[in-house]
């Protein structure tokens, strides 16, 4: 099943690469890994391999209902190739396999007969006589158990997050699997600086932070609103912080803190509070959209161990629409300032907030959006398909 992605006739030749790509679920979350899969030349080409999970279901309505869905794709296929993705864009063909594995991947007899779905189901999905390089790329660690059956030529490991320390992860998964990675990929892209590998495989890593689809965020207008609307898009989970939303809501009691997307945890410190207000999550293509009457944008994160080791993929895209952003100090935003400006303390945030509200411009939006036109996606994709090709991998 090939996903009806537009791609060019250009020739595929030797510089050509094909692409096994072990990733979350293709088109169903805006991730670095699928933005990075859009913006490769559209002479490569991908086999995309769905999310194979890092922990053991259990028996909760959460995890039901995510094995319902995932049954549901396996047997429809229009839903396995879901259309173009995240965004229409010239690009690779994408190929993409609805996994049939074992969740309980730290069970060597589970691995063994996942090895075995694995390389039969991604090898009947590669090209046959295929002139260039075939590169996996995994942003899971634990595709490492699998590695030794698949037919490539080079491993590269995208490190997103420091997953022993996510949420309902195994962490003895984790830390087994990505030691194992660590030594066998060639190559460990990081989108922190916190990511990169220990030592004695420091010299694989490679510096690859967060990009934006630029074009896509620019069509946001960059006449300041007026709104006293302090905005957040992305996941309510465990690492917003309710508590400093709740106080700056407090501190701006004139202000609408508007929080959108998906909601994972309860937060009934925010429900109480009338000028709180959270919506669902909103397709990738109606953010710009959405965002047009917010006068700034944050992100209260709270600072912890899988904070610190995090590069949020919204500041770029906050900059790309000019909007002011704020943040709590988290390294890698913090590394960012003045671009952005960063805090913890309420009244430091509320008094921030007017001061935008008051002083902002077109003209202020259109440089912080300027500062990021050099990291689209289109760049951080053009260094990660270089890197893998070099006979060193990182460095």
């Amino acid at each position: 099943m090939t996903a009806p992605t537009q791609h060019s006739s250009a020739p595929i030749g030797a510089d050509s690469i094909e692409w096994v790509i072990f990733g979350d679920d293709w088109g169903g979350h805006p991730s670095t890994t699928q933005h990075l899969a859009l913006h490769l030349p559209p002479t490569d080409r991908i086999v995309w391999v769905e999310s194979i999970g890092m922990r053991a279901p259990k028996l909760n309505w959460v995890d039901v209902k995510r094995i319902a869905q995932k049954a549901g794709r396996l047997l429809d296929a229009r839903a396995a190739t879901s259309g173009q993705g995240l965004y229409h864009r010239p690009g690779p063909a994408v190929d993409v396999v609805s996994p049939r594995v074992l969740p309980w991947h730290a069970m060597a007899g589970a691995r063994w007969m996942n090895a075995r779905s694995l390389a039969s189901s991604i090898g009947s999905r590669q090209a046959t006589g295929w002139p260039g390089a075939r590169v996996l790329l995994t942003s899971v660690p634990n595709a490492a158990y699998y590695l030794s059956r698949l037919r490539v030529d080079r491993v590269a490991y995208l490190r997103l997050d420091d997953y022993a320390h996510y949420p309902g992860v195994d962490p003895q998964l984790v830390e087994e699997s990505e030691a194992l990675m660590f030594e066998r990929a060639q190559v460990v892209f990081a989108t922190a600086r916190r990511l990169l590998p220990p030592p004695p495989y420091a010299d694989k890593g490679v510096y690859l932070p967060q990009g934006v689809n630029w074009a896509h965020f620019a069509q946001a207008p960059l006449e300041p609103s007026r709104d006293r609307v302090l905005g957040f898009f992305g996941t309510l989970s465990s690492w917003v912080d309710a508590q400093l939303i709740a106080a700056v809501a407090r501190a701006l009691p004139d202000w609408e803190l508007r929080l959108v997307g998906k909601r994972e945890v309860d937060t009934p410190e925010l429900d109480r509070l009338d000028n709180v207000r959270i919506t669902g999550a909103v397709p990738f293509a109606e953010l710009p959209a959405l965002i047009g009457d917010w006068a700034a944008a944050w992100i209260p994160f709270r600072i912890n161990a899988l904070t610190e080791a995090v590069n949020p993929l919204k500041v770029w895209e906050y900059l790309a629409t000019g909007l002011a952003t704020m943040s709590t100090p988290i390294p890698e935003v913090a590394a960012m300032v003045p671009r952005v400006s960063v805090s913890t303390d309420p009244s430091e945030i509320a008094s921030w907030a007017q001061r935008v509200l008051e002083e902002d411009s077109a003209q202020a939006r259109a440089a912080r959006r300027e500062g990021v036109r050099g990291d689209d996606w289109s760049v951080r994709a053009a260094l990660l398909r270089d890197r893998v090709q070099r006979p060193e991998g990182g460095g």
